[in-house]
């Protein structure tokens, strides 16, 4: 049986995150066509200046896969430093990215 978390597209994940962002004080970035973009970089770059912090989210839907060089800039995002984080979102993890939107992270 295929439950509807098995269903969720990359699209609706990043559409999730993207509104809460924008409805919690973040600003937003999306590249909007990435062939000239560095492989593996995130779909999202949010900041939130109030709160002196940065995210970047990859999006991923129930049937999406991480490449190599996803997994490099994340790994390269997160020693940025306490008020940077990145994230793979997938949909089993949206509650969990959401409430980074909502509630930041210490610092």
């Amino acid at each position: 049986m295929t439950s509807h978390a098995d269903l969720i597209s990359e699209d609706e994940v990043l559409a999730t995150v993207r509104e809460t962002a924008e409805l919690t004080g973040w600003k937003v970035y999306k590249t909007w066509i990435s062939i000239h973009s560095p492989a593996g970089y995130p779909d999202l770059t949010l900041a939130n200046p109030r709160r002196h912090l940065v995210l970047f989210v990859e999006c991923k839907g129930s049937r999406g896969r991480v490449t190599q060089a996803q997994q490099d800039w994340m790994e390269t995002l997160n020693q940025c430093g306490p008020s940077v984080k990145a994230v793979i979102c997938w949909p089993k993890d949206l509650d969990s990215t959401l409430e980074l939107l909502t509630n930041g992270w210490k610092i």
